[in-house]
């Protein structure tokens, strides 16, 4: 008995399985953002509610807010990897871009640190520079990059959109 006869093909099985880990992420990402949306009203709560104003409660507001739009940019670029097979570049380095400017905050504010301030920084230069040149190349007719996942053949880059 070969691998493509009865039965499921390790082909079919890994695809499963990739659908299964997607939806799992998917639904972290949806409880992600219902507990940081609540934990963003109760600090907005703390906040209108207290005599002067409390660093630590505003810091976490800024936190969860940054969370919950690097959430919702993760599950944008995972609907489109999954309904359309492909994965926006662009869109992935804005979500790291927000990540480095969350831990930003927390790292800068929180606990100084400078060489870990510095390698942020350099960082967010990289990815910052990397977004700019993807977003000249989408203005000047270059096409969106982006990855286009093929069955069997692994990941390709492709320029969409040139004559």
């Amino acid at each position: 008995m070969t691998g493509g006869d009865n039965g499921l093909s390790m082909e079919r099985l890994v695809r499963y399985f990739m659908a299964t880990l997607e939806v799992i992420v998917a639904l972290v990402l949806a409880a992600g953002v219902i507990v940081a949306t609540a934990k963003i009203a109760v600090n907005l709560k703390e906040l209108l509610l207290a005599k002067g104003f409390d660093k630590e409660v505003f810091l976490s507001i800024i936190d969860n807010v940054l969370l919950v739009i690097l959430a919702i940019d993760l599950t944008r670029t995972l609907i489109t990897a999954i309904v359309e097979q492909l994965i926006p570049i662009r869109t992935t380095i804005e979500a790291a871009i927000l990540a480095v400017l969350r831990e930003f905050i927390a790292v800068e504010i929180r606990h100084p640190s400078i060489s870990l301030l510095l390698t942020l920084t350099l960082v967010f230069a990289v990815a910052t520079a990397a977004w700019i040149a993807i977003g000249f190349s989408e203005r000047h007719g270059y096409g969106h990059v982006i990855v286009r996942l093929h069955r069997g053949e692994g990941e390709k880059a492709k320029h969409e959109g040139r004559e």
